[in-house]
């Protein structure tokens, strides 16, 4: 009879979603602490830990990124078109405000190499505008920085939820981000590929002028514009949020001549296109599946109460009650 409650509780807790606890407890974890950004709002410090600040010369920002694992960043390709040499480039990792050079959270590293996809040809709809970024030393991960979940190419996005885009890029078309230069986050809305070539398309002035939307590319945006990411987020994250967990699905890459114009959705690289180049190039990466697609969602993360190193209490309880179980089945 004990045998058998603990056989149908240990069903019950994995039904509930312990397996999805004990697959999150890696480098990749829910934010510990739970708006180029046209229409966004301030970020809490630790909100997006994944996000990371590209610097030349050690202290201008120019392109963003996301933490991937603890010694490699992905970005955009066209974030390094001049050629600047490696050495002069470094990534700041749990950055706020980044007037803050004083913020204890903060981390910058050099970099070692930049790997530009093969695919990237320059021009401003290129296919292949992605570019991993190995530092030179691995960093520590803290509460402030966590690498970001890289979703599967068997993740399903449904088209219409609510994700998200976070940088310190300018606040609208030609007007930088205000000292002390908070992040920014913002909520757009994933666009169907064909509606969002259709829009680009329609809009176009000539024919010298028309973007294609390539395979590898997701949009987001809204109809009305006025939310999007602008010059200085490029590389940065494109985020949806699915069963707890943050997945990467997009890379900032280009948009409409001005931030934010209606009917011109946002322009991201999308990221499970380039899942095996990715682990090709870092093959210490993991990619997170999840089965089914997520329903329209309008969810931040927010300051949780009861999270202890990334992992809920609910999901600490229930692995405290299978080791008990597994323990009480050896006794026996």
């Amino acid at each position: 009879m004990m045998r058998y409650l603990q056989l149908h509780l240990l069903f019950l807790l994995l039904h509930i979603g312990i397996a999805e606890a004990l697959s999150s407890t890696g480098l990749c974890r829910p934010s510990v602490v739970s708006n180029r950004i046209v229409g966004g709002q301030d970020a809490k410090e630790g909100q997006w830990p994944w996000q990371a600040s590209i610097q030349y010369f050690g202290s201008t920002h120019f392109c963003a990124g996301s933490l991937i694992t603890p010694q490699w960043v992905l970005s955009a390709a066209h974030c390094f078109s001049l050629s600047y040499p490696v050495h002069l480039y470094s990534v700041c990792l749990g950055a706020h405000q980044l007037s803050d050079t004083n913020n204890s959270n903060m981390v910058c590293v050099q970099l070692q190499q930049i790997i530009i996809n093969i695919n990237y040809t320059g021009a401003v709809d290129s296919s292949g505008d992605v570019a991993l970024l190995e530092l030179k030393t691995p960093i520590t991960l803290t509460d402030y920085i966590i690498p970001v979940c890289l979703p599967a190419p068997s993740v399903l996005l449904s088209t219409g939820m609510t994700c998200w885009v976070t940088g310190w890029g300018f606040i609208k078309e030609g007007v930088p981000l205000p000292s002390p230069a908070t992040l920014q986050q913002v909520d757009v809305r994933l666009v169907d590929g064909q509606a969002c070539e259709d829009m680009y398309q329609a809009g176009s002035i000539s024919i010298l002028d028309r973007k294609k939307i390539q395979d590898d590319m997701i949009c987001a945006g809204q109809p009305e514009g006025q939310k999007d990411a602008c010059n200085g987020d490029s590389g940065g994250p494109l985020v949806c949020e699915m069963k707890n967990l943050w997945l990467l699905v997009g890379v900032v890459s280009w948009g409409p001549k001005k931030c934010g114009s209606p009917y011109f959705p946002g322009v991201y690289a999308r990221t499970t296109f380039y899942s095996t180049w990715i682990k090709e190039k870092v093959p210490e990466v993991e990619f997170t599946v999840i089965d089914g697609s997520l329903a329209p969602t309008d969810t931040v993360p927010i300051v949780p109460t009861n999270t202890v190193f990334g992992i809920t209490m609910t999901h600490l309880i229930s692995l405290t009650v299978l080791s008990l179980l597994l323990s009480a089945n050896s006794l026996n």
